[in-house]
């Protein structure tokens, strides 16, 4: 059996992978294979949170160590990966933004309403967040089996959470959380720190960060 950490990027999709993930996937595969012991789970439905929690039951089954989310429309280096293993947190992802205009970071702060709003500044070294996008996020084996264990007690990991807690009172039709601010909300209540690497820059296919930032 090999003692190289086991590593595996799990992806979600919709039968669309841009030539950028492909591209990155490739030179990753290219690069790390000596150092780590790589794999890929894929899940394909137009349900992205249950992809995502497929990808954590793919992960469980398979004992590794750490489990990498990378969406469809990421562009990365290699030493982005080796970052986020490298900074030992549980739960750590990169710095993007949204797609679409308005530009927003995919890394938020409470509103304080019981909602959450994009943080505008990022400091210059990894950060503690309310919540954070998955498209690029790095969850350690501590935290997976630990998630997939208690999903009976605070839900399967990526199910969106309803936010509407006056639905019962009226007719309107309930609103939810995306998968990733769920996804976060679960790991506050489990007292599990969320963490942004911001020397992480990750392209985020269609926005104002069409490349990514590679080493200095």
């Amino acid at each position: 059996m090999s003692d190289k950490l086991r590593v595996m990027i799990g992806t979600p999709h919709n039968r669309i992978f841009t030539p950028e993930y492909v591209l990155s996937y490739s030179q990753t595969l290219l690069d790390l294979m000596g150092k780590y012991d790589m794999g890929l789970s894929v899940a394909e439905s137009a349900q992205i949170f249950l992809n995502r929690n497929i990808i954590v039951s793919h992960a469980v089954e398979h004992k590794v160590d750490y489990l990498i989310f990378v969406d469809t429309d990421m562009m990365w280096i290699p030493a982005h990966i080796e970052k986020l293993i490298d900074s030992n947190k549980d739960v750590i992802g990169g710095l993007c933004t949204t797609r679409k205009p308005p530009f927003r970071n995919c890394v938020y702060e409470s509103d304080d309403g019981g909602g959450v709003r994009s943080i505008k500044e990022t400091p210059m070294v990894p950060f503690r967040c309310f919540a954070i996008g998955s498209g690029f996020l790095l969850l350690r084996k501590s935290v997976i089996t630990r998630i997939w264990d208690e999903r009976y007690k605070h839900g399967y990991p990526f199910d969106p959470i309803v936010h509407n807690t006056s639905y019962e009172k009226s007719n309107t039709l309930t609103s939810f959380f995306g998968e990733d601010i769920s996804f976060s909300a679960r790991l506050r209540k489990m007292n599990i720190d969320i963490w942004c690497h911001p020397d992480v820059r990750v392209g985020h296919m269609g926005s104002l960060f069409c490349g990514v930032k590679e080493d200095e």
